[in-house]
């Protein structure tokens, strides 16, 4: 997916908690315009207001909490600039097997709304509710929406 990224925008920064798989992507890649970093997957190591996008796909299923999924949720808000999206997948149901490798947090469509609600997130769209790959389309509020929001005590 960084690849293909790589190609559609000027930069792209990539984040990972295995220093391997970001030297094994780096080597894949070999392009410019990508700066890999290594994250402990709940912070983000961006410049605050800096990113037009984000874009996450079978990352939080591998998060050991809910907790540590809305600490990264907050991460990616304070990383987007006002008026930016992140498409982010997560679990939709819940994984049959609590000892799976991949075994973490999973939301029903309300839940997932309400995460993207307490991280300031405005949902556009839900797709996938109640399946395994639930995907969230989500806006960082634009500064005049905020400020609105904030002055009619609705933030």
């Amino acid at each position: 997916m960084t690849k293909t990224l790589s190609r559609r925008f000027a930069s792209v920064l990539a984040l990972d908690i295995s220093q391997t798989m970001l030297d094994k992507a780096r080597a894949f890649i070999g392009r410019d315009n990508v700066t890999f970093l290594k994250s402990d997957g709940a912070n983000v190591p961006a410049q605050p207001n800096s990113a037009d996008v984000a874009f996450s796909y079978i990352v939080y299923q591998h998060f050991p909490s809910r907790a540590a999924v809305e600490t990264s949720f907050k991460g990616v808000w304070a990383a987007l600039k006002p008026g930016a999206l992140f498409k982010v997948q997560i679990r939709g149901v819940e994984h049959h097997n609590p000892q799976h490798w991949s075994w973490g947090p999973h939301y029903t469509e309300q839940e997932g709304r309400a995460l993207a609600d307490r991280t300031g997130f405005i949902t556009l769209n839900v797709k996938g509710a109640g399946e395994r790959s639930m995907w969230l389309l989500l806006k960082k509020p634009d500064v005049d929406r905020h400020e609105d929001r904030v002055a009619t005590g609705v933030a």
